[in-house]
């Protein structure tokens, strides 16, 4: 499995991109966190964890966290940013 991760700005936006056999597990682990809710629209499976502001999103064999800092807006308006940065990430 081939990971990477990007960071921009002052910690304004994470992403880590999973890429392979491990993509499936990568997206488990980050789904199973408590608060979790499922997001359509994306993916083969998305889930949107508001504690940490982290959409989680498989495709595939391609996985990929995006996080928006709390400091980004509302959180409606953080995981909306991170739906379209995930689907860029993800060629969709």
């Amino acid at each position: 499995m081939a990971v990477r991760s990007w960071i921009a700005g002052l910690l304004l936006m994470s992403a880590t991109l999973a890429l392979g056999s491990g993509a499936r597990e990568r997206y488990e682990a980050s789904s199973k966190f408590p608060g979790v809710k499922a997001v359509s629209g994306i993916g083969d499976l998305a889930s949107w964890e508001p504690a940490r502001g982290t959409l989680s999103v498989l495709a595939g064999a391609r996985a990929v966290d995006v996080r928006i800092s709390p400091s980004h807006g509302s959180a409606a308006e953080r995981r909306e940013l991170s739906r379209q940065i995930a689907a860029l990430a993800l060629g969709q």
